[in-house]
């Protein structure tokens, strides 16, 4: 017996393999049997001959023989056939069926010994070791049905409690400050004005096969179209099985389905299952995050474009980007009787680096500035700051979005009409100066200006990866970062910075 398998391969007639697939048996018996299955694929004999589909386990318990009669009974097995099956046996095993789904194309027993010529037809049952090639084959199959029976829907099944639960013991052992408000915005179905940027709406979702619950995701929708997905999160009961390469194909098509662009989800870069299954979905890597919202591991990026999304959009040209030096660089306070125009002015010039400025932007950057101002360090309040740097005749030349993360880390936005090196590197110094706990700096900026790629780079940052089109308007960015070393920065950012 394989000690590690949670897999099963289950000898059974077609007519209850078929009262299984269509729902009217909810159990299957078995004289001996193990608690760990959580996955059990179905060889209906002869004349069949063949693996026609598969069924989760929904619970599985050895019972005295009485009682197994019983809970045979309520699972839709008539008491006589179970009195018979169990005979003079003193106990019996219940295997309760959650989700069933049968293959298009079942899987004859000559392919399963191509697979594996040491193949034989299990009397009872069989334990599947989890990387042999038959059990593989299997999985792959699987995936393809369960990928087009899983549904996405708004999330109602399990408490506030129990989800906070599932998402800190899933994401906390990846990520720093994986908190309780980490765990409000994550299964929030808004976000707040403070947490806005590009985001337009947050979506906490069940994902579900024949009402089954298999766990839950979170996808972020994006003024400028590329979505974020994830964190991802299954029951542990389907945890290790391949459900989550079919679960991340659904979220894909509930993404297309409703008008992304194109989506994109990070992990941690030694969650190599998944990334296993993230690249056979077809995801793209683009960058690794160094030492990103975990100071001891870095973080990946994958996306994905969408084939039927139309043309880039032609992007607006607001900046000459004139060699034009600065003369003044200054942090806005949320309360200075012009921090409106500065902030306009900055949300104007964001397209040509960016995207458009969505609906009520201006009012999230203040609202995060005053989260700046006040002390206010929480995931959902996206505390900001912004730097204006002007030249002689007063015009604004460079502005420096500021967004205070989790760890300490700081996310910049910088747009300028200057292609004047010494003056971004000028704007980026007093940034340090002025943040000096800061563990890590980090923002994306677009292929096409060459002067502030140099000035990033003769500053101290790293390039990191490059974002295929995640802005839509036809031009790849770049990935810088920056992670400040130990004797230079505290763990997390704070206030006195």
């Amino acid at each position: 017996m394989n000690q590690l398998s949670q897999i099963s391969l289950l000898s059974i007639r077609s007519q209850h393999a078929e009262d299984i697939y269509l729902g009217r048996k909810r159990a299957e018996l078995r004289k001996s049997f193990n608690s760990r299955i959580k996955l059990v694929f179905l060889y209906e004999t002869a004349p069949t001959s063949a693996v026609t589909g598969a069924f989760f386990v929904k619970q599985c318990q050895r019972y005295a023989r009485s009682e197994a009669i019983r809970a045979a009974s309520a699972c839709g097995v008539p008491v006589d056939r179970a009195e018979a099956y169990f005979g003079k046996h003193k106990e019996g095993w219940i295997i309760e069926v959650a989700a069933a789904y049968r293959f298009p194309t079942p899987l004859s027993y000559e392919e399963l010994r191509r697979l594996n010529h040491y193949f034989t037809v299990p009397q009872a049952y069989a334990y599947l070791p989890r990387f042999e090639a038959l059990t593989q084959a299997l999985l792959d199959r699987a995936v393809s049905v369960l990928a087009e029976k899983i549904v996405l829907r708004d999330a109602v099944s399990l408490s506030s409690d129990k989800i906070a639960d599932l998402i800190i013991s899933n994401v906390s052992a990846g990520y720093d400050d994986i908190d309780e408000d980490f765990v409000e915005q994550t299964s929030g179905h808004s976000t707040s004005s403070m947490a806005a940027f590009s985001t337009s709406e947050k979506k906490f979702l069940e994902v579900c096969v024949d009402d089954v619950l298999l766990g839950y995701t979170t996808i972020t929708r994006k003024y400028h179209g590329a979505w974020k997905t994830g964190p991802t999160i299954l029951l542990p009961e389907y945890q290790g099985l391949n459900v989550g390469a079919a679960v991340r194909s659904a979220i894909e098509g509930y993404s297309w389905n409703h008008g992304a662009r194109a989506i994109y989800c990070t992990c941690p870069a030694n969650a190599s299952n998944v990334v296993s299954y993230l690249i056979r979905s077809g995801m793209n890597l683009q960058a690794r995050l160094k030492a990103h919202l975990s100071s001891t591991r870095d973080e990946l990026v994958f996306s994905k474009a969408n084939e039927k999304s139309k043309r880039p959009r032609k992007r607006p040209l607001l900046s000459d980007m004139r060699d034009t030096a600065t003369r003044s660089v200054r942090r806005i306070a949320s309360d200075d009787p012009l921090v409106r125009i500065h902030v306009a002015e900055f949300t104007r010039l964001l397209g040509d680096w960016y995207f458009s400025a969505p609906p009520k932007l201006s009012e999230a950057i203040i609202a995060g500035m005053e989260a700046f101002d006040s002390g206010t360090y929480k995931y959902s309040a996206k505390p900001k700051e912004l730097y204006i740097s002007k030249d002689r005749a007063g015009r604004t030349r460079i502005a420096v979005l500021l967004t205070h993360k989790r760890s300490g880390m700081i996310k910049l936005n910088v747009v300028a009409t200057t292609s004047n090196v010494a003056s971004i590197e000028s704007v980026l110094q007093s940034i340090f100066a002025d943040h000096k706990l800061c563990r890590r700096y980090y923002l994306t900026v677009p292929c096409d200006r060459p002067s502030m790629l140099t000035a990033l780079s003769s500053s101290g940052f790293s390039v990191e990866g490059l974002l295929n089109q995640p802005f839509g308007d036809g031009r790849d960015h770049i990935c810088f970062g920056m992670v400040r070393a130990a004797s230079e920065a505290a763990p997390r950012l704070s206030k006195s910075a």
